[in-house]
């Protein structure tokens, strides 16, 4: 992971005449490692079956899609969030990567990342949002009153009441496979000591994730 950033690096400096820093190659390689050995713990599909994964899918006209994840790491209690907003071509709007001490559980890190994303799609100004969640616990508790009274029932309430705040939202659960930007911004966002807003222009690591989403048949 280390050698192909520092070969993009180099390719960067050599063909666009842009670099990038020591610390931010270190966390790219660290990040692309997380991803690899995270993929690498789910079961694959048999080959027999042909069966091609679900992919993620621009809005409707009008419409944005924020997609948001969490990683959640025990040992030390660490959350890391990852948000990206595309509009209906595809376009990234924007991309977000935090990080928070002492959060309890998975679950709390997932509706934190929901949360986020919200209010970044409220400060951009976005009046018609179609949320995506990795997490299908955080999507229904959003949806159902009943789950206020829990724990993380404040969080919850927040996020329903965020969504009032819109001319037309809709949240929904999706699989790993629709959500594969917002999952590496989340394990990124573990890797670096500051919080991370790019509005427009995503960062490099996202390059090769957001390529696939625009041209799904290339890789086949």
């Amino acid at each position: 992971m280390t050698l192909w950033a520092l070969w993009k690096d180099r390719n960067s400096r050599l063909w666009e005449g842009t670099g990038t820093s020591p610390a931010c190659l270190v966390a790219l390689a660290q990040s692309w490692l997380s991803e690899f050995h995270h993929i690498n713990n789910v079961s694959c599909i048999p080959q027999a079956t042909h069966i091609l994964p679900p992919r993620w899918t621009a809005p409707l006209e009008g419409f944005s899609k924020i997609n948001v994840d969490g990683y959640w790491r025990a040992e030390d209690r660490l959350g890391g969030f990852g948000v990206v907003i595309q509009n209906e071509f595809g376009a990234v709007l924007a991309t977000g990567a935090w990080k928070r001490d002492y959060l309890g559980c998975s679950d709390h890190t997932h509706v934190v990342a929901l949360l986020a994303g919200m209010k970044l799609a409220a400060d951009l100004g976005i009046t018609h949002a179609n949320f995506e969640s990795g997490s299908k616990k955080t999507v229904l508790a959003v949806r159902k009153a009943s789950s206020f009274d829990s724990p993380l029932g404040v969080l919850f309430a927040d996020c329903r009441a965020l969504l009032s705040h819109f001319l037309s939202a809709t949240v929904a659960h999706v699989p790993k496979t629709c959500n594969r930007v917002a999952s590496r911004l989340s394990h990124f966002a573990l890797s670096v000591s500051q919080d991370c807003l790019w509005l427009l222009e995503p960062p490099d690591l996202l390059q090769d994730l957001l390529f696939e989403e625009c041209n799904p048949g290339f890789f086949l």
